[in-house]
Formats: C-alpha cells, sequence, structure tokens
C-alpha cells in the first residue's frame, strides 16, 4: 500500500506531510508513546490544546521528547520548502507554536487512523461487556443454576 500524503494550511502557511514506511511508522509509534504516553492522543487525533503541551513539557524526558519531535517534523515541507536538520532554526525560529501544529499534523497523518480503529475496537469491547454484565444481573438465581 502506498504512503499517503496530506496537505494542510497551517498559521497562513503551505504544509505538505508524506505518512511513513511501514517500518518508520512502527518505530515512531513506540517513540510517540514512549515519549508522551496517554497524551500523545491528543495530539494524533489533532485536537491538542495549550494544557495538553504544557502538561506533556512539564512530565517528559527532555533527552527523547525534543529528538523526537525533530525527528518527526523533519522532511515535512513548508511552503515547499523541506525541514531538516540542516534548516530547522532558520526555519522554526520563533515558531513554536507553529512547531507543536506541525508535529500533531505529522503525528496525525502518520497514527490518527490506527488509533481510531483500536479505540473503536476496545469501545465495542467495553460495550460487549456491559451488556453481558446487564444480561447476568438480569438471570434469575434459578436460571443461573440451571
Amino acid at each position: 500500500m502506498a504512503c499517503k500524503t496530506e496537505t494542510r494550511e497551517i498559521a497562513g502557511k503551505q504544509v505538505f506531510v508524506r505518512q511513513w514506511p511501514a517500518n518508520k511508522a512502527m518505530d515512531m509509534q513506540i517513540g510517540l508513546l514512549t515519549a508522551m504516553g496517554d497524551e500523545s492522543l491528543a495530539f494524533v487525533m489533532g485536537d491538542w490544546n495549550f494544557g495538553n503541551l504544557m502538561y506533556v513539557l512539564q512530565r517528559v524526558e527532555k533527552q527523547v521528547f525534543l529528538p523526537f519531535v525533530k525527528e518527526c517534523i523533519s522532511y515535512a515541507r513548508i511552503d515547499g520548502k523541506e525541514i531538516n536538520a540542516a534548516n530547522f532554526d532558520v526555519e522554526l525560529s520563533g515558531e513554536l507554536k507553529f512547531i507543536y501544529d506541525l508535529f500533531s499534523f505529522v503525528v496525525e497523518v502518520n497514527f490518527k487512523d490506527f488509533f481510531v480503529e483500536g479505540l473503536a475496537v476496545m469501545d465495542e469491547i467495553e460495550k460487549q461487556k456491559k451488556q453481558k454484565m446487564l444480561l447476568q444481573s438480569q438471570t434469575t438465581p434459578t436460571e443461573q443454576s440451571q
């Protein structure tokens, strides 16, 4: 299956992101959860807010989180210009909010489908458990012994 691509306007800039190949995506998914834990979900779903970011920044290991974010946003294109280690500071200095918007877009392109599907499966399992418990609670003691 081909890697998907998406373009979005963020802060008045055209941002292009290409989904990672499977091996890199699996590696980066572990990195995401290692670096951010449960708080990664808000970024993956594209609905993070400043409170989510502050919570993450107060709890992350700097030596894990910063290289991870930089690796995530490397190779995204902003107004046609690819971001890489050589031009990271030139292109993104003074743009901290934009950096996290870009980071969220990259992890959304790469992981949102996976998490949406996984959460739907978990939700269905939970519904089935509740339904089973309800049915068991409605069964009379005589019916249970038969």
